[in-house]
């Protein structure tokens, strides 16, 4: 007997990625996730989504802020993607990051939400999650 979830016909079809989103915090650790997220765009046909999140600060100089990630998101972006071989679109938004993660992967449509590894924090315990935990947790999305 087998136990568990039961295994799909595995020759049912598998609807196409239309879109992946590629969560960049712009540190050098996020580079990986965009390689492999524009290999596996070029591989499959699909649009390429990079996306930004600020945590939401008080204060003024928002609009400061979020210009000057979109600048270092670009940055990063053309550093590693080749943008003749992907179509590709950048977003940057203010908010709670997995919440903005997830809208944003609902509204480009993703197939696929693709986190780099995250920043090592200096006083990780047991109560602790990184924005990748709570994206993995929260979304309706695979993700990688």
């Amino acid at each position: 007997a087998v136990r568990g979830r039961q295994h799909q016909n595995p020759n049912a079809s598998v609807a196409p990625i239309k879109a992946l989103l590629v969560t960049s915090d712009l540190t050098v650790q996020a580079e990986s996730a965009l390689r492999t997220g524009a290999a596996l765009a070029r591989a499959v046909g699909a649009e390429l989504h990079v996306f930004h999140c600020l945590p939401a600060r008080g204060g003024g100089h928002g609009r400061l802020r979020l210009a000057q990630a979109e600048d270092q998101l670009r940055v990063q972006v053309h550093r590693i993607v080749n943008e003749e071989a992907v179509p590709l679109r950048i977003t940057v938004a203010a908010g709670t990051p997995a919440e903005q993660i997830n809208r944003r992967a609902a509204d480009v449509g993703a197939g696929l939400v693709i986190l780099g590894p995250h920043k090592p924090r200096p006083h990780p315990g047991p109560f602790t999650t990184t924005t990748a935990d709570r994206v993995i947790r929260s979304s309706p999305i695979p993700c990688l």
